[in-house]
């Protein structure tokens, strides 16, 4: 479905890659394609392809766009394109319609397992419009990339540690072309300025890359292609005499990669002022949890101190002078800044280009107003009476005693009258006591055992008493994860913390028609018609005031 051009100018132009059958899944992602623009800076679409759909695919597909008018049917790709090729022709044809029919002054690539605040975006790239015409902005690693192959290889996070990598890999022994190192924007998020879309769309060599890619018949039928690798190798090999700005996003505490912050710490902190979030999840939950995150109004936000974003020059470029200032908007106030042209100087970068320059976001420590996100796990006595402390929800992270329960008679645990599971604290399968281990840890021993955790009645009940390590007048964990009711929502000040759980199933498109839509259609398969009504409990989630806490909550 070709679309018209825009005639408003516009800051970013977003462009969502979508499967075809994902219709639930673009549901929830209209969570954040919905939320307001009182600038009209930006504009998000659902990049589809659609080539040679069959006839019940089309009819759906040119339904949908007419109900939400946020898709772009793109018909050069074919609709059931794989993974080997079908990402790069689909970003690529995002890129061709961007620079044909979109005044937009920005154009973003992102996957559909991103939240992204839009708005806040635009208001980012407004900051870093000093860096010139030539812009491309991302989490930026490293990569080298044989284009014989359509291989990436020796990935890293600096441009040293690519190049070790790619001699350890071997792929300078191997008998094609490597390219490389070269910086690249990891594909969550991947935005380039106009002028260097341009200049990459009307390059010779972009239609001749396709036109080679589209023949490309792979030794190995499961490779898949990297679109962001590609990408960034293209501007490498083709692009490398414009003055190209790179910056890195990954350090900017605006953009958070769930996936990369589980690998380095069990929590993750996300600011309510973040600009993406890289869930790596497509669950529900998990996208319900973000956008409640970025709706929910902080009465006292005015009185938190706002952060400000500062840009590094990573070559040549030890100072950069920044004006920063706050931009007003309809869900809070968000920081930008502005860089003064002539204060950076670039001396040369790692892929020959004089006249490239390296950049680094990040903010500033200060009291940036946020709330807390965490899955939470019940506590509880081990008798119903006479607890030296009362029982809560807790944070996983917390250190409790041990109690297990198994609804078969395992070899020494009583179980007791008027219960129905076997009950112990200690013995040689659990392997002694355990007084002061995190939920996981519990959780683990229990498994351990072929038993698991007991309920939060089993415990209030008295089933798991007096099975030993003195345990009854302390709290254990439970393998509770929901509590049974949802106290109202108290948003707090910026100071005091709140341990109210929230159900986060409304927050999202409250209208019935989307949990019509959500159990119509499923994400997988052919789904292009009604299909059992599906029903999803939402996770519950408590909210503080720091920051957004994700203990991978949807992986539990």
């Amino acid at each position: 479905m070709e679309m018209k051009p825009r005639s408003r100018d516009i800051w970013v132009a977003v462009g969502v890659v979508s499967a075809p059958s994902h219709i639930r899944h673009r549901t929830v992602l209209r969570s954040w394609l919905s939320l307001p623009d009182s600038d009209a800076a930006t504009l998000s679409l659902f990049a589809v392809r659609s080539g040679g759909a069959p006839q019940r695919v089309s009819e759906s597909l040119i339904a949908e766009q007419r109900e939400h008018e946020d898709m772009l049917l793109l018909p050069t790709v074919a609709w059931d394109e794989t993974r080997l090729r079908g990402t790069v022709l689909t970003l690529a044809a995002w890129l061709e319609h961007a620079a044909t029919h979109l005044r937009a002054r920005f154009v973003a690539k992102v996957d559909d397992d991103l939240y992204l605040h839009a708005p806040r975006l635009a208001s980012m790239l407004r900051a870093l419009r000093p860096l010139g015409d030539h812009s491309y902005l991302g989490a930026l690693a490293w990569h080298g990339w044989r284009p014989a192959l359509w291989d990436a290889c020796g990935f890293g996070w600096t441009a040293t540690l690519s190049s070790s990598n790619l001699k350890r890999e071997g792929c300078d022994k191997a008998q094609a072309e490597v390219a490389g190192p070269f910086p690249f924007a990891i594909g969550y998020l991947v935005v380039l300025s106009a002028p260097l879309v341009a200049a990459a769309v009307a390059s010779p060599a972009y239609a001749a890359e396709l036109a080679r890619l589209r023949a490309f018949r792979p030794a190995r039928r499961e490779l898949g292609i990297n679109e962001d690798v590609w990408l960034g190798s293209f501007l490498h090999r083709h692009l490398h005499s414009l003055p190209i700005a790179f910056v890195d996003l990954s350090s900017f505490e605006g953009i958070v990669d769930l996936g990369r912050g589980r690998r380095r710490a069990p929590d993750l902190m996300i600011p309510r002022s973040a600009v993406a979030v890289h869930v790596k999840s497509k669950e529900v939950g998990a996208f319900l949890a973000v956008h409640d995150l970025f709706t929910q109004r902080n009465g006292s936000a005015e009185r938190c101190q706002p952060r400000q974003p500062r840009l590094s020059c990573g070559t040549g470029c030890p100072k950069i002078s920044v004006n920063a200032y706050t931009i007003s908007s309809d869900l809070g106030r968000i920081a930008a800044a502005e860089i003064t042209p002539s204060s950076c100087q670039p001396e040369g970068s790692a892929n020959g280009n004089a006249s490239s320059v390296f950049c680094r976001v990040w903010l500033e420590p200060g009291g940036r107003p946020a709330y807390s996100v965490a899955l939470q796990r019940f506590v509880q006595c081990g008798r119903g009476a006479g607890c030296k402390e009362p029982s809560r929800w807790a944070s996983p992270g917390e250190r409790h005693r041990v109690r297990c329960c198994s609804d078969s008679p395992l070899p020494g645990w009583p179980v007791r009258a008027g219960c129905s599971v076997w009950a112990e604290s200690d013995g040689p399968l659990l392997g002694g006591c355990h007084l002061d281990k995190t939920f996981e840890e519990a959780a683990s021993i229990c498994r351990g055992a072929g038993a698991r955790l007991c309920s939060a009645d089993e415990l209030r009940g008295g089933c798991a008493r007096g099975t030993g390590c003195h345990g009854d007048r302390h709290l254990a964990w439970s393998g509770d994860r929901f509590p049974a009711a949802d106290p109202p929502l108290q948003l707090p000040p910026c100071s005091v913390a709140s341990v109210a759980p929230v159900d986060l199933a409304p927050l999202v498109r409250t209208d019935a028609m989307l949990q019509r839509v959500l159990g119509m259609f499923p994400d997988r398969g052919a789904g292009w018609g009604p299909a059992p009504a599906q029903t999803e409990r939402p996770a519950h989630y408590v909210h503080h005031d720091a920051s957004l806490v994700l203990k991978s909550p949807w992986s539990s």
